[in-house]
């Protein structure tokens, strides 16, 4: 396991979302996020942890709508 964190950016693409979808998701606490004061990071572990439960498949369903 590492400790890297990543900024919203590096975690949309990532998942190839647009910056809003991860800024959205890490206010309503539904992907792994770290609030370092008014920061936001992704750990990378978990994202890619929560990647393999939730799916890609998934991913593009929420931004599509």
């Amino acid at each position: 396991m590492t400790d890297e964190l990543l900024t919203a950016k590096e975690a949309a693409q990532i998942l190839k979302v647009p910056v809003s979808w991860v800024y959205e998701r890490s206010r309503t606490r539904s992907i792994p996020v770290r609030k370092l004061g008014r920061l936001v990071r992704i750990p990378r572990d978990e994202l890619m942890q929560w990647i393999d439960r939730e799916g890609v498949e998934e991913v593009a369903v929420i931004v599509k709508s």
